[in-house]
């Protein structure tokens, strides 16, 4: 996809198609359900995931800063 494209879109000068979404969606990792999901919702995740993300929600910024370079951590 085009920089162009793409800035039209952002600019909504141009609305996508749904491949256009497809792949945009494939670019960011998530699915067409999360991308139209409203906000506070989280369509298609496990339980396991949900429980990160709730557990996420209640740490602080200290905590989520930790919690993130033990995750970066865990990668190498």
């Amino acid at each position: 996809m085009s920089q162009t494209a793409l800035g039209n879109i952002i600019k909504k000068e141009s609305i996508p198609t749904i491949p256009t979404l497809e792949r945009i969606c494939d670019a960011f990792g998530i699915s067409l359900a999360q991308f139209f999901a409203g906000d506070g919702m989280r369509p298609d995740l496990t339980d396991e995931q949900e429980e990160i993300l709730e557990t996420w929600d209640n740490l602080n910024a200290d905590e989520r800063r930790i919690l993130m370079n033990f995750v970066k951590s865990l990668k190498k």
